[in-house]
């Protein structure tokens, strides 16, 4: 996992990342909805582009949208702290956006509401197209007082903080498990695994089987996205995918 990880850091840093503030943004979504990305991976590769539209349209709030496009580097994670299902996205996101001639404009500041109300809108309008969920269960949740929806961007990387954007994509790329929070193999058999923030009420029984296997991805299947500019990169505005292949 480490080499990987290091590769990956190595080729965002000199072929993707243009040299400019970067933000964290992480998205996630209730429980509620969750199962409905656990069992269609085609609908949980779709959660990234609501991801990156929600970006957009933040960003369009600030500026005209015709003036600029944000850039964004999306991976799709399927697991909690105990390897439970939680399907969310982790991003890093230029902190503004880049005009037609390249010229990045600093945005500093936006609305986190606005944001948490917008990627709502997405992953309803996703799963509504996919038929997944009907207008009734929208209309049911939007009436909840804690809607589940959150977005967070409090994590920036500064201009050319090259260890820290490492660290970030280290961490959004990590292994669902780790062999560092295996505490004890009990005479029984049993795996003791620790949580990232133990508490008392957070210990539970896992199928480690059924669980790790869930995060297998299906074959030719795409776990990484780029939304990018083709003036920082000199390719076409696209989505290109890593995928994972047999051998």
């Amino acid at each position: 996992m480490k080499p990987r990880s290091l590769l990956l850091a190595h080729r965002l840093k000199d072929e993707v990342l243009a040299v400019v503030p970067h933000r964290q943004w992480v998205f996630t979504i209730p429980k509620r909805l969750r199962v409905y990305f656990r069992y269609d991976r085609e609908v949980l590769g779709k959660l990234c582009r609501a991801a990156y539209d929600t970006v957009r349209d933040v960003y369009g709030l600030e500026v005209d949208g015709d003036c600029g496009i944000p850039a964004m580097v999306g991976a799709v994670q399927t697991f909690g702290d105990l390897i439970h299902w939680h399907s969310h996205i982790h991003a890093i996101v230029a902190e503004g956006v880049f005009t037609s001639s390249g010229h990045f404009v600093h945005i500093p500041c936006i609305w986190l509401h606005r944001a948490t109300e917008i990627w709502q809108d997405k992953v309803f309008d996703l799963l509504l197209d996919a038929c997944k969920i009907d207008h009734e269960v929208v209309a049911n949740m939007r009436g909840w007082k804690h809607s589940g929806f959150s977005v967070d961007f409090s994590v920036c990387i500064k201009a050319g903080d090259h260890a820290g954007m490492q660290r970030l994509v280290e961490y959004i790329v990590r292994c669902p498990f780790s062999l560092g929070r295996m505490i004890m193999l009990s005479g029984a058999g049993k795996v003791f695994y620790r949580a990232g923030n133990p508490l008392p009420t957070r210990s539970r029984k896992i199928k480690l089987s059924i669980s790790l296997s869930l995060e297998i991805p299906e074959y030719d299947s795409t776990f990484f996205k780029k939304y990018r500019m083709p003036t920082i990169l000199k390719i076409e505005h696209s989505i290109s995918k890593m995928r994972i292949k047999n051998g």
